[in-house]
């Protein structure tokens, strides 16, 4: 049997505290003497619990508050408890010390969030001691990745995407540094710009964290520079023994464009690695974009109980719970008498109020130039695809904003069930507004169409990866859905100022330069089909195509007939390379917000190896009628297939593809997810049933 361990002295001494906390298993660097300091300057103060019970040491630190001008506190334990061997006499000693601890600092209530696994049967263990689960606090799923692995490992465990992203930021002149404290103003800066550009509270007490922790030598803060050496991403590391945490995480504009914040988070890695800690903690995927991106690093994806409260004083929580809705009220009534004009959208995480207008099945004067031409426009959100889908039995509704912006909703409807769902594909366009404006008119759209008896909403912009419409869309209850486009993410070639057909295509990789040469010399020729009158033979080469990439395409749901529309309305283009009338290849653009975007290419694999570089001459065409045509930029289509929805890697059909668009100096660009709400649920679970028996009727038809 042990020793038994001088708790008064742990509760007591915060050095033994800290070795305590850095020791545990789960130790985590909220429950540090730092976090107790850097706290302070907000009002909160400390107290320590601590005692042995079964196989170890339970404890907590609880910061208290005083709720003024009541006479009670509250208490919070962040990441709490600290337990050394977990089990339900430990819960029941720590619950009964907790319970003293609230008399002693006469607290209304006690709040902990320990990093015990979601599942756990502390859960009930915990129910049964009188605790109740309530809303997050701290960040309840997280990603760790294991450094006792060596280092190749670890980049190996990188997606392909991730890689390729940290390679391109090398190759592009970032560069990183431990800058320590010097680096705090740069931090101030890039940390503050991301709060206001993707939405949240940024926290006040970043300087007052870092330094706490830096002291205790606990901290660092690393910075990318870009080529011209301006700071342009982030990250502040707290330790806690042997796991180091990303705190803090920021970049600018430039800073995602030149993925700079993939090569400091890869350096943070490798280096935390080469210091000697056994984990990195990413600290929080809570939201659908940041998951996706820190998902990239590889490691474990970790998910906790969440926040627990034990109600130590009935009648003293509700005089706090009073006291704190008073002060919520002043608070805002304070912020509007100093800013009568302050509206939602100024503040960092609100979203901005926006109403529908009007809905009608007739399309206003000036559609297209709302929906098509502006920026984020898409030829599915204009009158020629409203009509096309009008043909197929589809209702197209024309809905305009309050605040001028404007989205094709088409409404299906199936035999037997109530309501219809409702598609918004490739929209609502964004029209240059911001992440949060954008959100909030699929939230009006959604709460104009539940009104209405449709069942469920399916938005998909064409937006690139934005975190902060990611955590908009994640408040507002829109879950990621099933992609209905074969590609997702585009391969984007963006024109420098004063570009020239000369200078870029000295930007053109030697093979595709010399490529493009010989299909001109072959007497291969592109031309312009403007009626379509070979658009069932390109279809023809995209279904060979197709089934080579394992993508179904079905010519008999007229997207053909589709493509005519646009064409005849010059929403579309379609290229075609021909050698003595033989169709070789070809390739359907769209023109819509402001680019020239390929829809889809082909050509015909037997004809390759005769005529290797007839794709090239295409994309070149389009590139220069691109540049004749002003646009500053032109999209050469997607390289990415249902289940790999990153940068294909040599042993992936489409890996040619990639490096084929690549040779043209076009880059990977991320799109965001599309999103679904269901509006009334229980007509989305009668739809479900209804897709599921007739799934299973098909299945027991004679020769299937």
């Amino acid at each position: 049997m042990s020793a038994p361990r001088d708790t008064a002295r742990i509760r007591r001494d915060p050095a033994q505290w800290d070795a305590f906390v850095a020791a545990a298993p789960e130790g985590s660097f909220p429950q540090l003497t730092a976090w107790a300091r850097a706290n302070a300057v907000k009002g909160w103060r400390v107290s320590r619990v601590a005692l042995e019970s079964g196989d170890g040491v339970i404890g907590a630190h609880i910061l208290v508050h005083r709720m003024r001008p009541s006479p009670w506190s509250r208490g919070y334990a962040p990441r709490g408890a600290i337990v050394e061997g977990l089990d339900e006499r430990a819960i029941r000693d720590f619950t009964a010390s907790m319970r003293t601890a609230g008399r002693r600092l006469r607290l209304s209530h006690l709040v902990i969030d320990p990093e015990i696994t979601a599942g756990h049967t502390a859960e009930s263990w915990l129910e049964g001691e009188g605790w109740q689960r309530i809303g997050a606090i701290q960040i309840n799923r997280t990603r760790v990745v294991d450094l006792t692995r060596p280092e190749e490992e670890l980049w190996s465990g990188l997606r392909s995407s991730a890689r390729w992203s940290v390679n391109k930021a090398r190759r592009s002149g970032y560069a990183t540094e431990d800058a320590g404290e010097d680096g705090l103003d740069d931090f101030e800066r890039i940390y503050l710009e991301t709060a206001r550009r993707v939405g949240f509270e940024p926290g006040a007490a970043f300087r007052a964290v870092y330094r706490e922790f830096a002291a205790d030598g606990a901290a660092g803060l690393l910075l990318a520079r870009a080529p011209g050496g301006e700071a342009v991403a982030t990250l502040v590391l707290l330790t806690c023994g042997p796991r180091i945490t990303e705190f803090y995480g920021a970049s600018t504009r430039e800073g995602a464009r030149g993925r700079a914040n993939y090569l400091l988070k890869w350096e943070a890695i490798r280096s935390s690695r080469e210091r000697g800690f056994a984990s990195y903690d990413m600290w929080g995927t809570d939201q659908h974009g940041l998951a996706e991106f820190k998902a990239g690093f590889g490691g474990e994806e970790r998910e906790y109980i969440g926040a627990w409260e034990l109600v130590t004083d009935r009648p003293g929580r509700w005089v706090v719970d009073t006291v704190a809705r008073a002060r919520a009220l002043g608070g805002a009534v304070r912020r509007r008498r100093a800013d009568p004009s302050s509206r939602a959208d100024d503040h960092p995480g609100a979203v901005a109020p926006v109403r529908v207008a009007r809905l009608s099945a007739s399309a206003p004067d000036g559609w297209d130039g709302l929906t098509v031409a502006s920026p984020g426009g898409h030829v599915m959100q204009g009158t020629a695809w409203a009509d096309h889908r009008r043909s197929q039995g589809g209702e197209p509704r024309f809905v305009e904003f309050d605040d001028g912006r404007a989205a094709l909703v088409i409404l299906r409807r199936s035999p037997g069930l109530p309501g219809a769902t409702a598609l918004v594909r490739r929209g609502p366009a964004h029209a240059g507004d911001g992440p949060q404006r954008l959100a909030a008119r699929s939230a009006a759209l959604a709460e104009h169409l539940r009104g209405q008896g449709v069942r469920d909403l399916f938005v998909d912009p064409e937006l690139d990866a934005d975190p902060a419409y990611d955590a908009a869309m994640d408040r507002l209850g829109f879950k990621v859905a099933d992609e209905v486009q074969p590609s997702i993410h585009v391969m984007r070639l963006t024109f420098p100022k004063g570009a020239t057909e000369e200078s870029v295509l000295a930007t053109v990789s030697k093979s595709s330069r010399q490529r493009i040469r010989a299909a001109e010399k072959a007497g291969i020729t592109v031309r312009h089909d403007a009626t379509g009158e070979r658009m069932e033979e390109f279809g023809a080469l995209l279904v060979e195509r197709a089934d080579d990439l394992g993508i179904a395409m079905r010519p008999e749901l007229g997207y053909l007939a589709a493509w005519r529309r646009l064409l005849a309305v010059g929403q579309a283009r379609l290229l075609l390379a021909e050698h003595d009338e033989d169709l070789l290849g070809g390739l359907l653009l769209y023109l819509q917000g402001g680019l020239h975007s390929t829809a889809y290419s082909a050509d015909r694999a037997a004809s390759r190896r005769q005529f290797p570089g007839t794709m090239h001459l295409v994309r070149w065409t389009v590139i220069r009628e691109a540049l004749a045509a002003g646009v500053p930029a032109v999209e050469l289509g997607g390289v990415d297939l249902p289940g790999h929805r990153d940068p294909p890697s040599r042993d992936q059909p489409n890996h040619g593809l990639f490096e084929h668009k690549r040779s043209f100096g076009a880059e990977w660009v991320v799109r965001t997810p599309a999103r679904r709400i269901v509006l009334r649920p229980w007509a989305d679970r009668l739809a479900s049933t209804r897709r599921a028996v007739l799934s299973q009727a098909r299945s027991l038809r004679p020769g299937r």
